[in-house]
């Protein structure tokens, strides 16, 4: 992520700088990209205290040109609890065409103090016009006997440059005893390029508490 960051302003938004020339972001939009994210980091700063909050960093690997290839995930630990850090590493096999793409990857939870969890990880991106984007994830943990269906449904905001989408996101966790489910509003802000940041506040049905969710995800 360094390298992303370390750089001048015009790399960092990936064109000729916010006022640039080719591709200009005027300011007008950069300002209604501002307010969006500063509000979104607001209320998920404000939640914290009713609710319970996540922050993690993601990243994200795929080789994939039309046809088969090969992605990978990292996912780090929630900031925000320290006590049983886990994370969560997958890799398998991509493959990619002009509307989207599917991953199927093996891989682990990673628990602190105890043995990794094996999971089998399943990942779809899927683009339709006018800058709808749904997304679903299924994963099976076979070691505590959970199944998770993340499924998230988006659209770019118009006047944005494809920088801002604002949607909806659900939560199905199938496992032992009561299972659980959780829905709620999402904003995602593209900072450049390989950087995006996210935020979801999620109503927890079947006896959890609800949370907010806020993560920055890395793609390269």
């Amino acid at each position: 992520m360094g390298k992303y960051l370390g750089v001048s302003g015009a790399r960092f938004w990936g064109y000729g700088g916010p006022c640039g020339h080719r591709g200009v972001f005027r300011r007008g939009k950069m300002k209604t990209i501002t307010f969006v994210a500063v509000l979104a980091i607001l209320c998920a700063g404000s939640s914290f205290a009713q609710t319970d909050g996540q922050v993690r960093f993601l990243a994200h690997k795929q080789v994939a040109t039309p046809g088969f290839g090969w992605a990978g995930w990292v996912v780090a630990s929630d900031v925000v609890n320290p006590v049983g850090q886990r994370g969560l590493l997958v890799a398998g096999l991509g493959y990619k065409w002009k509307g989207g793409w599917i991953e199927v990857m093996p891989g682990a939870f990673v628990t602190e103090h105890q043995r990794p969890d094996t999971v089998v990880d399943v990942r779809s991106s899927l683009n339709f016009a006018k800058g709808l984007n749904l997304s679903v994830e299924g994963l099976r943990a076979f070691g505590t006997r959970r199944t998770l269906l993340i499924t998230t449904f988006t659209a770019l905001v118009p006047g944005t440059a494809g920088r801002l989408r604002v949607g909806g996101e659900a939560d199905l966790i199938f496992k032992r005893g009561r299972d659980s489910l959780g829905v709620g509003p999402r904003v995602v802000v593209k900072l450049n390029p390989h950087l995006s940041w996210a935020v979801g506040h999620q109503f927890r049905y079947g006896g959890e508490p609800d949370f907010v969710r806020s993560y920055g995800l890395v793609t390269f």
